[in-house]
């Protein structure tokens, strides 16, 4: 640093020019610490949320997610939840059994535990737990906003197993769809698709869901032919 200095400066300013360089990194010094200070912070507030970078185009920022767990008081169970953005999502479907209107598939209950409940539109519009709800088409539309786009959330989105002819998905997020089929007067479809109702309905009082199917994209879709067929639910963070 001397030499620096005295090769640099004109006779007579190396005193000068080296309490400005002092002075210079102490300023450096003390800026590191206080970064690392607020970093800390941040950190100790997050608990187990963790911001990791994500598979999505190049061209958008990296998504903020983060995984964590909820319980249902209302019958004791325990959902996975996924931060993707700015929502925070149950990771799977849910499987609370409301007292009229939800089936489990072929009424089996172990597809109950595998895949959650059926439900009945009426059925699915007050079965979220307190704290939840269930989401509207615009909701679902900012999810596949930020995964980047219906045709990639066909593959992001979808669970890695489950999904009949080899139309597992990669599950990049955590968010985990499963082809949990679909229930009017009798079940169909486990293995090829996945409803999920929202709270949105048409100018004609139709209602949309949103579907997944074995290999086109996800989509986001504009009526629904029966409000007593029974499809699956995510419910949303208020």
């Amino acid at each position: 640093m001397k030499d620096f200095i005295r090769k640099f400066l004109p006779s007579g300013g190396i005193a000068v020019g080296a309490a400005l360089a002092l002075a210079a990194l102490s300023a450096c010094t003390d800026y590191v610490a206080q970064m690392e200070g607020d970093f800390e912070a941040w950190a100790s507030l997050q608990g187990d949320e963790i911001p990791l970078s994500t598979t999505k185009p190049s061209s958008s920022a990296s998504v903020y997610v983060a995984t964590g767990s909820m319980l249902d008081d209302r019958d004791g169970q325990i959902y996975k939840t996924v931060t993707i953005g700015s929502q925070t999502w149950m990771a799977q479907n849910l499987n609370y059994a409301h007292p009229d209107s939800s089936y489990c598939y072929d009424n089996v209950v172990a597809n109950c535990n595998t895949y959650g409940r059926l439900y009945t539109w009426y059925a699915a519009i007050e079965a979220c737990p307190s704290g939840w709800h269930l989401p509207s088409l615009e909701e679902y539309q900012t999810l596949f906003e930020t995964v980047g786009g219906s045709d990639a959330a066909k593959k992001k989105l979808k669970s890695t197993s489950g999904w009949s002819g080899g139309a597992n998905g990669t599950d990049d997020y955590g968010f985990t769809v499963l082809p949990a089929g679909s229930h009017f007067y009798f079940s169909s479809d486990m293995g090829e698709e996945s409803l999920l109702w929202t709270t949105s309905q048409t100018t004609y009082g139709d209602v949309n869901y949103v579907y997944f199917i074995q290999f086109s994209s996800a989509g986001l879709w504009d009526i629904s032919s029966y409000r007593n067929k029974a499809n699956s639910v995510r419910c949303l963070l208020n």
